[in-house]
This record gives C-alpha cells, sequence and structure tokens, in this order.
C-alpha cells in the first residue's frame, strides 16, 4: 500500500519514474568503493547533481500552467544549466587538490576536508531554486481539506521553494561536513 501511494506524485497523479522516487531503503551494495574511485570525482559530481536535478524537477508541486512556452520545457532548460553550473562549482576542490600542492596543512584542511561541504550545501539549494523556479514565479495550486483545487498562490510557491532549498542544503551540507570536522579531530 505505502509502496503504491510513493510512486504516484501527489499533485499531479503522474506515476514517478522508479529512479526518482524516495527510497525506503537503501542497498549497501551501491556503496561499493571499488565502483566509487573507478569513476573520476568530477563525473561522480556531475552524476550527483543530475540526479538531484531530476529528483527536485519530477518530486516537485502542481504548478500553474504557463502560457507561452510549455512548463516543463522551461524547468528542463533551468535544470541543465544548474547541473552544468552546480557540477563545475562543486568539483572546484577536487581542481585545487589535484592541479596546486598544497603547502601547509590548515590550507590542506580547508581545501580538502571543509571547502566540499558548504559548495555541495549551496550547490544543492542552488539546483532546487533554479530548477523549482517557476513554482516561485508562477505560483502553486493551493488546495482545500478535500483534495480540490481553490486557486494559485505565488506566496505558497515562493515559501515551497525557499524552505526545499533551504532543507536541501542543510541536509547535504550538514551530512558532509560533520564527519570531515570530527575526523579531523579525532586525528589529532
Amino acid at each position: 500500500f505505502f509502496f503504491f501511494k510513493s510512486s504516484v506524485h501527489p499533485d499531479t497523479d503522474k506515476i514517478i519514474p522508479v529512479l526518482f522516487r524516495p527510497p525506503g531503503r537503501f542497498p549497501k551494495e551501491n556503496l561499493n568503493p571499488k565502483f566509487i574511485f573507478a569513476y573520476n570525482l568530477s563525473f561522480l559530481q556531475f552524476v550527483f547533481h543530475m540526479y538531484t536535478t531530476g529528483f527536485t524537477l519530477l518530486n516537485g508541486n502542481g504548478t500553474a500552467k504557463a502560457e507561452e512556452y510549455s512548463l516543463q520545457q522551461k524547468q528542463i532548460f533551468y535544470g541543465l544549466g544548474a547541473i552544468t553550473y552546480a557540477a563545475c562549482i562543486g568539483a572546484l576542490p577536487l581542481v585545487f587538490m589535484n592541479r596546486y600542492t598544497l603547502k601547509s596543512s590548515l590550507t590542506e584542511l580547508v581545501v580538502r576536508k571543509l571547502l566540499p561541504a558548504p559548495l555541495l550545501g549551496l550547490m544543492s539549494a542552488f539546483t532546487v531554486a533554479v530548477v523549482r523556479s517557476p513554482e516561485f514565479e508562477n505560483g502553486i495550486e493551493v488546495m482545500d481539506s478535500n483534495g480540490k483545487v481553490v486557486g494559485v498562490s505565488k506566496k505558497a510557491g515562493e515559501k515551497a521553494v525557499k524552505e526545499t532549498a533551504l532543507s536541501r542544503a542543510v541536509l547535504f551540507g550538514t551530512t558532509f561536513f560533520l564527519p570531515a570536522v570530527l575526523k579531523y579531530f579525532v586525528e589529532r
């Protein structure tokens, strides 16, 4: 019963593709280190941002229809730009580590351990804000307690985008920041 409910988008009643459904469990086979290090880490940055952008695009709120052009088309173009930008910015610490020799331990700590986490959080928030910008511009459908659409609210769209972007930044930023800081203090 619950699996069926998570497969259908609550606002549009369309089936969400299997790849972009929120997972009930995460198989540990996906975390195989041989797989992770077989690829360039910059490529994995691109894949990560591509997945989170697709997830955001497919699991967003029901948005009012755009008159000029397809709303889905606009979101896809915004998403492609956001993926490219976020992957490039997210890969900057990797470029610095590979290109330049880090002379001091403080610089190495900042570039290797501390810088990637806030960048990942900011880029995750950025992709949410960009991909869901039509909700910000056009508003989202507001429903009553019976599930009937009452109208479209720009204020609700702004709030939804801001809260989702903030939660995504905190989620990914904290997830990557805390282990690096704790590991640094344990190693000392």
